[in-house]
């Protein structure tokens, strides 16, 4: 099989058909592949690549970190009077999910890509070693409610392995407020070892140290302290998290969903509408490889390979 790339409107993508053998693997595979590419692409049409500073440290270290200020107070201040208004107050679900209107959607991507040139966008490359895209925004507010989920239990999301996601708070982070909590690579690798990697929905647990219940090392979860405007960003389907259930408070949040690219991030940003990044969709079950991006049919149940169970980004070698 001849992968063939070509520039696509303006964007560098794969030509129709030549990676329909790819598209059969497990999706796990197929966007590691894609990921690998993307490394190898990269440095071709970048030669200067941005240096790893605190936060691409923190993710490549243990696979989550902080970055202060993601938001100015401002942003912070428009954003917030916004989900009030648009917040469905009769949801009783934990995440209530906002629908943004075409004007808040504009704002949304000129306050991230203000952020993103800011120097977040090199640290996310630096991670990566390559270009990436936003997928999708997702606008939400936690709070207590009759439905908490599990995602309030230890798990991994099944997505691609380089997914990272960037949760911006829009309010305080405190000992009242729901929050994330994350283990680091280290500590998922050994609950993987223990047969816990991608559990089941019915088969979460709240505990982790229920799994080793005659080891004196223990896990260690962090629970980041956050201001208004601050971000976590941290790579999902690697690492173990959960939510952290809210007393009174609520917890505003603008979630990023992101992807390796071939393209920069603005570059294919400006290719497409502002609304397509507004409707959510799955990350696993999509088609990397094309130009546009499309979801794919047939979203069968599969297992993870060992590599991924172990929170690798590529199948050992």
């Amino acid at each position: 099989m001849e992968l063939k790339i070509s520039q696509q409107n303006g964007l560098i993508a794969f030509d129709p058909g030549s990676t329909d053998l790819l598209l059969e693997q497990n999706p796990l595979e197929f966007h590691s592949e894609f990921h690998r590419i993307c490394q190898q692409i990269y440095p071709q049409v970048r030669p200067e690549l941005p240096q790893p500073g605190d936060l691409a440290t923190a993710l490549t270290s243990r696979g989550h970190g902080v970055e202060q200020s993601f938001l100015s107070s401002e942003s912070v201040r428009a954003l917030s009077a916004a989900f009030d208004d648009l917040v469905n107050e009769s949801s009783e679900s934990v995440n209530a999910k906002i629908d943004a209107d075409a004007y808040l959607q504009e704002q949304i991507v000129a306050m991230i890509s203000d952020t993103l040139r800011g120097g977040v966008g090199d640290q996310l490359e630096a991670y990566l070693e390559c270009f990436f895209r936003i997928d999708h925004f997702e606008l939400m507010r936690s709070r207590l409610a009759p439905n908490s989920g599990a995602s309030f239990l230890w798990h991994r999301d099944f997505d691609p392995m380089a997914k990272l996601y960037v949760l911006i708070y829009l309010t305080d982070c405190n000992a009242d407020s729901p929050a994330t909590l994350f283990t680091n690579f280290e500590e998922t690798r050994r609950c993987a070892q223990a047969g816990y990697a991608f559990p089941a929905r019915s088969k979460r647990i709240a505990d982790l140290a229920s799994l080793f219940p005659s080891d004196d090392t223990s896990i260690s979860p962090v629970r980041p302290a956050l201001s208004a405007g601050d971000a976590t960003v941290f790579a999902p389907s690697r690492i173990l998290h959960r939510g952290d259930l809210p007393g009174a408070g609520v917890r505003d949040l603008l979630v990023l969903n992101i992807l390796p690219s071939l393209n920069p991030w603005d570059r294919e940003l400006a290719a497409f509408p502002f609304a397509r990044l507004f409707a959510g969709r799955s990350t696993l079950w999509y088609d990397p490889y094309s130009r546009d991006k499309p979801s794919l049919a047939g979203h069968n149940e599969i297992a993870a390979p060992v590599w991924a169970e172990l929170a690798y980004p590529f199948p050992l070698r």
